[in-house]
């Protein structure tokens, strides 16, 4: 298969794996994807997020995360408006929860790039899996045609993140049998993105 350059080259059903530590490059592969023309404050914003493995934590679980496998979600607009009806909860760890209407730029709907996450998850006395799903997308623009980041800490790539559920099963396995399956490793080597933004947290 052809190794994308570009979020945009993902196609649905793709699974990507990534380790806890990778997390960081891999969002700022996505976000450069996104918004190459990131200015400085921009970029000084968007290292300030929270982490990403934090946020993909489920609640009250402590113990320790293995590989994760992200599978690129078909129709990424509407799975995220239609999340919280197919039972996923939006925690406002980051100020906001969900966005609460669409855009009424038709541009951006296609611009937004979803994943569902599944990883193994062990603790003591305990295995299992988390799973949730994630997205990405430009901000909106003002009336003026600049990016409305004020309303998003700066960012000019929003990012939302479900509130992760455990369960004993182990379907993540599945997505280690994808064909398409494609190691984050691959991908960096061949992005030409400045993908190693420290992150301020």
């Amino acid at each position: 298969m052809n190794v994308p350059t570009s979020p945009y080259e993902l196609n649905p059903g793709d699974v990507i794996s990534i380790s806890a530590d990778d997390l960081p490059a891999f969002e700022n592969w996505l976000a450069y994807g996104i918004d190459e023309n990131m200015n400085p404050n921009m970029i000084d914003a968007w290292a300030g997020r929270i982490a990403l493995v934090k946020l993909i934590r489920p609640p009250k679980f402590d113990g320790s995360i293995g590989m994760i496998y992200a599978t690129v979600q078909e129709d990424p607009y509407d799975q995220l408006f239609t999340a919280v009806s197919r039972g996923w909860r939006f925690p406002r760890l980051e100020g906001r929860g969900m966005p609460v209407k669409r855009s009424k730029d038709p541009s951006l709907s296609g611009r937004f790039i979803g994943f569902v996450i599944n990883a193994a998850i062990t603790a003591t006395r305990y295995s299992g899996e988390l799973t949730t799903e994630i997205w990405y997308g430009p901000v909106s623009n003002n009336s003026n045609g600049s990016k409305w980041t004020a309303g998003h800490g700066g960012q000019s790539v929003q990012r939302y993140v479900a509130e992760a559920r455990m369960s004993d099963t182990d379907s993540y396995r599945e997505s280690q049998r994808v064909s398409s399956i494609i190691a984050w490793e691959i991908l960096r080597e061949k992005t030409t993105y400045p993908i190693n933004i420290g992150m301020h947290n």
